[in-house]
């Protein structure tokens, strides 16, 4: 598990897996890093229902757009359990990847 945030520099058509200390109500992924001009796609779910892995513009992916500062947010399905987040891009951007809980704007 990583701490929240955990920042991570893709590899392209890449999956990559973030497990995320703590557990989530939400997750924010933000692109900070445009290198390759590419949104980032993701799956959401938990240690105890892990996400299916994403394709690169596939169907039932969340997706954070290319540009830097472009954020995606996504509910966590099982909130009793730390947050996994499955991410792919068709370039190499660097990404953050928080926990977070949108009620309270609170964000660790």
């Amino acid at each position: 598990m990583t701490a929240s945030p955990t920042h991570v520099t893709l590899a392209a058509a890449t999956v990559a897996t973030v497990t995320l200390d703590g557990v989530w109500p939400w997750v924010r992924v933000k692109n900070l890093i445009a290198s390759a001009a590419q949104p980032v796609y993701f799956t959401v779910g938990s240690t105890l229902n892990p996400p299916a892995d994403p394709t690169v513009a596939g169907n039932g992916t969340f997706a954070c757009g290319a540009d830097i500062a472009d954020e995606e947010m996504a509910p966590v399905p099982e909130q009793t359990a730390p947050a996994v987040v499955k991410l792919i891009s068709g370039g190499t951007p660097t990404i953050s990847v928080r926990g977070f809980d949108r009620y309270s704007v609170t964000a660790n």
